[in-house]
């Protein structure tokens, strides 16, 4: 890498990076491309937060807008870890060329000063790049996220100073702690240091059986507990601790199969005479055997960060595809809200009588009370509860096409599903509570569904008809609740709005107010998964940036390593295409480990969730997994390449 040094010491700084950058520039460029990736994808996000077109129209971004800004710093994190991770591999691959410098009179001094001017130089050039091409795909990004989010705007191309003066401020205190990093590295590092840096020990490394079959036990193991149905009695109690001690038993024994498992694995290829004198067998699977201890840790971190990209995109990929479901089920009706007098209902009446797609509609009379100290510890004792008579109950189940065959007695009552993310999980059967006038119910069903919509705040529950006249003899407060279902709910923005304006307009006490509509809920969960899949697929990218160039990186310091015994293989007769696949069979091996393992974790981890949620999560959990596996194998085919020209050169 390096040019004739000799009279080094007569040449300017300025002379000397030139030099070193033009004879060398694609050496540099292994440095430069992660580096303006990263600085794309800082400076495309953090733009993103500041387009206002996309923060005035967005209803969420208020509860969204710190997600956002933990996300922004995550990336500004990551991205000052993999930009030192990357120029600790550029200076490693340098040492010996900053040696000849100190042995033909170059002073410490200037080489630190040189390697501090050449980061800066270089860390300028791609901020440049970076935010010229982060400028010009904001906009392809800014309409993405407008699309996922359904916000009904046209996201024009919008450049402001603030996010690149924020791209800027990050990557340049990044840039310049790498700079320093690197000059007090040199000055502490001695001249027989630099010329050994390439070398490395390689060990053949003993794995134990017990050990091996051990990692295999705790990975089981947390996966047993994760699957457990909920209704199984091992979550009755201390639930989160049970969910905690089984991730923490699948990292560890993460760490241990890589440790003895994997190396137990080439231990037992390379005694199997058939398989390891067979063609490049020898040389991918003794590389593979002595190098992966110095491996172990970066592999398991690595298939840890895949495990958590591949759930968190998963998750939100699952809860983006859901999100008419899951509206459907928290928000069964179209509008809901209080008659307050005469005047407004039939200000409200007149906009339903212009329409042709009204379903149904009932009105509802419910006492409203507090649920007292005793009833649930799922909400506070002053949270309303909506008596409903079962009539009324029976005639709205019938509208909605549910069960209405439940029996129970008089001094009994029904409980509905409250919004929780356990729908069969029944927290209310058995509970009493007592009602106005002094009377007692115990809930006796529970049934799965929402009977009204969630967000209207206040808990449904169902009693016979005589015990609700008795509670309402008893001077118990009513209020007066009105319901409709359309067919074309999704395009009632234009309605929602006339009757908010019109039940504001005649409110006494907006507090008393229950008012819900289904299409606000279901732009509002639009707008909200839609950044939520966003974010995790920025970070997704990232992680899988990190991941591969990780794995790259590693390789490419294997591959220095191997040269000189791949130039001697060549010289005897070992023909480019044995090399090609030993190096082939070596990348993916390395490749595989983290990937595989992450593939098994997040599918676990994705169906235990799945089930506990009720939510359909296989098929866009398969749609990542696609994306993520095509993307990686890119890198996997890019490393083998270059790694065959390296040790070829």
């Amino acid at each position: 890498m390096c040019w004739l040094p000799w009279g080094v010491d007569r040449l300017s700084l300025f002379e000397l990076i030139k030099r070193n950058i033009s004879k060398n520039y694609r050496a540099y460029l292994v440095y430069f491309y992660p580096m303006a990736f990263s600085i794309v994808i800082y400076f495309t996000f953090v733009s993103l937060q500041y387009n206002r077109k996309i923060i005035d129209s967005a209803a969420t971004l208020g509860k969204i807008g710190p997600a956002f800004m933990a996300a922004s710093a995550f990336l500004m994190v990551f991205s000052a870890m993999f930009i030192f991770y990357s120029n600790s591999f550029f200076m490693k691959k340098r040492k010996k060329e900053i040696a000849l410098y100190s042995l033909f009179g170059m002073s410490k001094k200037k080489i630190g000063q040189m390697l501090f001017f050449e980061n800066l130089l270089v860390g300028a050039t791609a901020l440049l790049a970076g935010l010229g091409l982060g400028a010009v795909l904001s906009k392809l990004f800014a309409m993405i996220l407008v699309k996922l989010m359904g916000i009904p705007i046209v996201a024009g191309f919008s450049l402001s100073a603030a996010p690149a003066a924020q791209t800027i401020v990050v990557f340049f205190v990044i840039l310049s702690a790498a700079s320093i990093y690197n000059a007090r590295v040199i000055r502490g590092t001695t001249l027989r240091e630099l010329f050994q840096a390439g070398k490395q020990s390689e060990k053949k490394p003993h794995a134990s059986i017990a050990v091996a079959v051990l990692s295999l036990l705790f990975i089981g193991t947390g996966y047993w507990v994760i699957l457990q149905p909920v209704s199984s009695g091992i979550w009755a109690s201390h639930a989160w601790l049970k969910i905690l001690g089984s991730l923490v038993s699948i990292i560890i024994g993460t760490f241990l199969f890589i440790r003895t498992f994997i190396v137990y694995l080439l231990s037992a290829l390379s005694k199997k005479r058939a398989f390891f004198y067979k063609g490049a067998n020898i040389i991918s699977t003794s590389n593979l055997l002595y190098r992966i201890k110095g491996n172990i840790v970066v592999l398991s971190i690595l298939a840890l960060l895949s495990t958590f990209t591949l759930f968190l995109m998963g998750v939100t990929w699952s809860l983006y595809a859901n999100v008419n479901e899951i509206s459907k089920d928290n928000f069964p009706h179209s509008f809901i809200y209080t008659v307050q007098n005469g005047e407004a209902e039939m200000e409200i009446n007149r906009l339903f009588e212009a329409r042709d797609d009204v379903r149904y509609s009932q009105k509802l009379e419910p006492v409203k009370m507090e649920a007292g100290p005793d009833f649930s510890g799922r909400f506070p004792p002053d949270y309303p509860v909506l008596l409903i008579p079962e009539s009324s109950f029976r005639q709205l189940a019938r509208k909605m096409g549910k069960e209405v065959d439940i029996q129970f007695a008089d001094n009994e009552a029904v409980a509905f599903y409250d919004g929780n993310l356990n729908r069969t999980h029944d927290p209310y059967t058995g509970k009493g509570i007592r009602l106005p006038g002094g009377e007692n119910v115990t809930v006796a069903s529970y049934q799965n569904y929402s009977l009204l919509n969630q967000v209207i705040f206040a808990f449904p529950l169902v009693v016979k008809d005589a015990v609700y006249e008795k509670v309402v003899e008893s001077g118990a407060p009513t209020t007066q609740l009105q319901i409709y279902k359309l067919g074309k709910e999704k395009a009632t923005n234009e309605l929602s709005e006339k009757i908010e304006e019109i039940l504001w307009n005649h409110a006494e006490d907006r507090n008393e107010v229950i008012w819900s509509s289904f299409y606000k809920e279901y732009a509002q969960g639009m707008e909200t998964y839609g950044i939520l899949i966003f974010i995790s697929g920025f970070l997704g990218l990232v992680f899988l940036m990190a991941t591969g160039s990780v794995l790259f990186y590693r390789q490419l310091s294997e591959a220095a390593a191997d040269r000189p015994r791949y130039q001697i293989l060549k010289k005897i007769g070992f023909g480019a295409r044995d090399m090609k696949k030993s190096i082939r069979v070596q990348t993916l091996f390395v490749f595989s480990i983290p990937i595989v393992l992450a593939l098994s974790h997040s599918s676990i981890l994705i169906s235990a969730l799945a089930g506990f949620a009720g939510i359909s999560m296989a098929g866009p959990f398969m749609v990542v997994l696609g994306l993520y596996i095509g993307l990686y194998l890119g890198y996997f085919s890019y490393t083998s390449v270059r790694f065959y020209t390296l040790v070829n050169d």
